[in-house]
């Protein structure tokens, strides 16, 4: 087997190819969900400040808003950005592998895993920020590495590499607490000048957002922690860096302990980095999303760990130092890997397109949604459909609105939501509106309910 990867630049291409590959299968198959309809609403206004105006930094969306500017709005056009991002994702996870191990084998073999990765390829698919979170975290990676452990870098492109991470999601607070705690408990680095620069940095970045953003908005995700028990454990987001598979679960840990007894890796330095990386940021976000009572413990929000899992894994089949043992394991994790591949392209995101179609094809119609404006983008502003925010549980009087449009509609989708919808039908009935109830899903999503109302 290791013959195929004798010549490695031609390997490493073939990987790059069958990663984007991936990334591109299937993508425009499903609609935007709500989180990517608002990245459209604010990267398509006019004015540029509204970049600013989701909870996370604005790097990724002002990327978009230029990208958008040349490409156009569209599943597969703006989803293509993030398939880049999670591509070249792949190639530095092969070049930091370079750095870290002396065989050539398990470079390659870091780079086919990050290329399989399932939550590597959902998140490719997404026209949000997480795929440039997961770049943006390995670069970062990249450059402290080679800064404060192989003292083979200056320090401005981990200074450069950290306000980067820093603008791209706020998650970036994780990865510096932990490289300040490696450095000055575990390390025991002596100067620490440049971490404290780039700390300065997020720090400052970070409290802007506190000023400028309306946390209270963010209230929706207690009631999501509450709804969903997933939520409140690491478990699924540990599944997700498994590949949806117990047995690469269990592969990974007994890899790990083995790793550990025969090579007495107590005090390596990448060991000590990439495991206290990992345990940290699951730890941290678990303990916090249990202190804030917010949905905080979403794979989406660990998949800037998804590299540092991998170059473990493969650190740790390093060490094994048996003969066959680590090809065995590496066999055996890349097949459970491709057996779920299809998992990571279920059609979990409810059918925005198809509902937005349906009631297109009813002229003069207006929808009313106790979910952000933002969901007109792009589908309602499509077809020219009005949208407004209403509460479902005042006095529900729609004359004025008859006045105007010809049908209306209310449309939801959040946790919750289908416990007001049906009180909402029972009312509607009582007021002898004539309602009519249209609800889309797909096998994995959520509902996504329509009520049709007329007099």
């Amino acid at each position: 087997m290791l013959k195929m990867f004798k010549n490695s630049l031609s390997s490493i291409l073939f990987i790059l190819l069958v990663s984007l590959i991936l990334r591109i299968s299937q993508l425009s198959n499903q609609s935007y969900w709500i989180d990517e309809m608002v990245s459209l609403y604010f990267t398509t206004r006019d004015a540029w400040f509204d970049i600013f105006r989701d909870n996370h930094p604005f790097l990724y969306h002002f990327i978009l808003k230029i990208w958008i500017k040349i490409f156009g709005v569209g599943e597969f056009a703006t989803r293509f950005l993030s398939v880049i991002f999670s591509t070249c994702t792949t190639a530095v996870v092969y070049i930091l592998s370079r750095r870290l191990f002396i065989n050539r084998f398990y470079p390659i073999l870091a780079a086919v895993l990050h290329s399989i990765s399932s939550m590597s390829i959902i998140y490719a698919q997404e026209t949000r920020m997480y795929a440039l979170f997961e770049l943006a975290s390995i670069v970062n990676l990249y450059f402290f590495y080679q800064t404060f452990i192989a003292k083979k870098d200056g320090y401005r492109n981990y200074i450069f590499s950290s306000i980067l991470l820093a603008l791209t999601h706020y998650g970036a607070a994780l990865i510096f607490i932990y490289q300040g705690f490696y450095l000055y408990f575990i390390n025991k680095t002596k100067n620490i000048k440049p971490f404290l620069g780039a700390f300065f940095a997020l720090t400052v970045g970070f409290f802007s957002y506190l000023v400028i953003f309306n946390w209270p908005s963010l209230d929706w995700q207690k009631f999501k922690y509450i709804q969903e028990v997933t939520a409140q454990s690491p478990m699924q987001a540990i599944l997700y860096l498994s590949n949806f598979s117990y047995i690469n679960l269990a592969i990974f840990i007994f890899t790990l302990l083995m790793a550990y007894r025969l090579s007495k890796l107590r005090q390596n330095q990448v060991f000590n980095l990439l495991l206290g990386f990992i345990t940290f940021s699951i730890t941290t976000l678990l303990i916090a999303s249990h202190i804030t009572q917010r949905a905080l413990m979403l794979p989406r929000y660990l998949i800037f760990i998804n590299p540092a899992f991998i170059l473990l894994f493969c650190y740790c089949l390093l060490k094994i130092n048996k003969k066959w043992l680590p090809s065995i394991f590496a066999a055996l994790f890349i097949s459970t890997s491709l057996y779920h591949l299809p998992k990571a392209y279920y059609e979990t995101k409810a059918p925005w397109r198809d509902l937005m179609q349906k009631i297109s094809e009813h002229p003069g119609s207006i929808v009313l949604t106790t979910r952000t404006l933002a969901i007109r983008t792009p589908y309602l502003e499509r077809y020219k459909i009005k949208v407004e925010k209403f509460n479902p549980f005042m006095e529900l009087d729609f004359k004025d609105y008859f006045s105007l449009y010809k049908y209306l509609w209310v449309v939801e989708n959040y946790w919750g939501g289908s416990n007001y919808i049906e009180s909402l039908k029972e009312r509607l009935k009582k007021s002898r509106y004539n309602i009519e109830v249209f609800e889309f899903k797909t096998k994995y999503s959520e509902p996504l309910t329509a009520i049709r109302v007329g007099i």
